[in-house]
């Protein structure tokens, strides 16, 4: 049973990361796009992104957190041929 709930929690931390890192690589992609953008205001565009980035990744470590803890309280677990672990994340 212990081996079948850290495999569970491992798999929903997995999931949560995943998604995370999928919507910050999107953020930046479009960061990067509006940073361009701002060339004529005359700023530093390399620190401008860097700032946006960071705060970004800040708020992604956040979400991932919220997620994990969501993902392992409410996915919900069946087993399928040869006792597979199949889960429905919220």
């Amino acid at each position: 049973m212990g081996d079948r709930f850290s495999e569970y929690c491992r798999l929903c931390t997995l999931r949560a990361l995943d998604d995370g890192w999928i919507e910050e690589v999107d953020y930046l992609q479009q960061l990067q796009a509006a940073i361009s953008g701002r060339s004529s205001a005359q700023r530093n565009l390399l620190f401008e992104y860097q700032r946006e980035a960071r705060i970004s990744f800040e708020d992604m470590e956040k979400s991932i957190k919220k997620a994990m803890i969501r993902n392992i309280l409410l996915g919900e677990v069946s087993f399928g041929k040869d006792n597979e672990m199949i889960i429905l994340y919220p």
